[in-house]
């Protein structure tokens, strides 16, 4: 939307290990919840009525009410991330004036790349979906219009922080290409957006950009029909089957139903259904042995412009588990990360890339990583599933509490992450304080 601000150099916030902002909502019965400034929020809660206890005080970097609008988050969160992860494409563009023949050695030098993650914390229906990815986001016909050669997504006053960091990213670089005196510049380069998403559901993790193909169903039907007991199915089949459990319908390819065992099929959940076209493929995590790193190489697809992106977003979206529960009509019932990075190519390599990939949106890959010229900054977003308690929820087979179990101890694995992130930090400050006292 219009009115943005994006930071300038001489405004940026100096580095910090974690950042925290809350939303507040209307205190609820039976407690005493005050926001004393734009940073702290006192919670009194009395044993009883004859007591007064004193109110504990939390602190955060940034406080907003239910009255704040996207708009307001977004300029407290959000611009920021924008502008350091498009930053070092922007330097390298006007330190050049619009010669790029060496950027890589510019970014190597200088290295002022920053990369954020965002972790969206809170119970379930506590508007943690809405905030990262809007209102209705995808579900009404978007405008759109066109400025010079390139079309826009028009900005809707509902959108979440996600679809606004990518319009913010491609208006930074056209403001800045604005500015370049070489114009031809715009024509040999390319400006576009690395999109990744991945969902995290029952321990395990699921591309949202790619699908089980007819092929790996076959394959994984003919690795089942050798097998004797008929029990090992390939994950292809198996994620299959169960995004069919969800839904509860039958859309198991008739391949796969002949390789299925009765036993093995779990009972549909009624309550439960899959908003996806198709299932999700499954992604293998992977140790490296030498750090010791978890990874995980989900498809990454290449967006030149925020229509694009905005699409794909919405074509992951809508692969997402979700589940109607006794508090929230639509229920995520998994983790969604979405990771986004900009680049800027040669455009004779852009086109090169849609070529390759067929003019396919869906199979746009990793042969990227190749071809770009010039990296920018990381921005990695999670949108944590609610914190549930049974008794609200309602659910009651075996597969739901399951899940909520795991949904609940996931969540407080990302807790004890960022607590530690907390800690290590506040323990590195007091090392660099004691080292400059001395």
């Amino acid at each position: 939307g219009g009115g943005r601000t994006t930071p300038t150099p001489a405004r940026r916030r100096s580095p910090r290990k974690l950042r925290t902002a809350v939303r507040s909502p209307s205190p609820p019965r039976g407690r005493t919840i005050a926001a004393t400034d734009r940073n702290r929020i006192d919670v009194a809660v009395p044993k009883n009525k004859s007591e007064e206890d004193d109110a504990d005080a939390f602190r955060f970097d940034a406080i907003l009410s239910d009255m704040d609008d996207q708009e307001a988050l977004y300029t407290q969160v959000g611009s920021i991330m924008a502008y350091d992860a498009a930053e070092p494409l922007l330097r390298a563009v006007s330190s050049n004036n619009g010669d790029c023949g060496d950027m890589d050695s510019v970014i190597t030098q200088e290295n002022t790349s920053r990369d954020h993650v965002v972790v969206s914390l809170g119970v379930s229906n506590s508007g943690k979906t809405h905030t990262v990815f809007g209102g209705r986001f995808g579900e009404s016909t978007r405008d759109v219009v066109t400025e010079g050669s390139r079309e826009k997504a028009r900005g809707e006053k509902q959108d979440g922080l996600i679809p606004r960091l990518i319009d913010d990213m491609f208006a930074q670089y056209e403001r800045n290409g604005s500015n370049v005196t070489d114009k031809s510049a715009e024509e040999r380069y390319c400006f576009a957006i690395r999109l990744s998403m991945v969902h995290v559901h029952n321990d395990k993790v699921y591309d949202m950009l790619s699908t089980c193909s007819d092929r790996n169903t076959l394959n994984a039907s003919r690795r089942t029909s050798g097998n004797k007991r008929g029990v090992r199915l390939g994950p292809s089949s198996a994620v299959r089957r169960m995004v069919a459990s969800y839904e509860g319908v039958s859309t198991v390819s008739s391949s796969d139903s002949q390789a299925t065992n009765s036993k093995s099929a779990p009972a549909a959940d009624t309550d439960r259904r899959h908003d996806g076209a198709g299932a999700m493929q499954e992604i293998q995590i992977r140790r490296d042995q030498s750090t010791g790193d978890f990874t995980v190489r989900p498809k990454a697809e290449l967006c030149a412009s925020s229509i694009e992106a905005r699409s794909v977003l919405l074509r992951g979206l809508e692969r997402a588990i979700t589940s109607s529960t006794g508090i929230n009509s639509r229920s995520s019932r998994g983790h969604t990360i979405v990771t986004l990075r900009p680049v800027l190519l040669q455009r004779e390599q852009m086109e090169s890339i849609n070529n390759q990939c067929c003019h396919s949106a869906d199979e746009k890959s990793g042969i990227v990583d190749e071809e770009v010229t010039v990296w920018g900054g990381t921005v990695t977003i999670i949108d944590t599933a609610g914190i549930e308690r049974t008794k609200k929820t309602g659910h009651v087979s075996a597969a739901s509490l399951r899940e909520s179990v795991s949904i609940n101890s996931s969540v407080h694995g990302v807790l004890q992450c960022l607590r530690s992130i907390k800690r290590n930090s506040c323990n590195n400050n007091a090392a660099k304080a004691a080292g400059e006292s001395e």
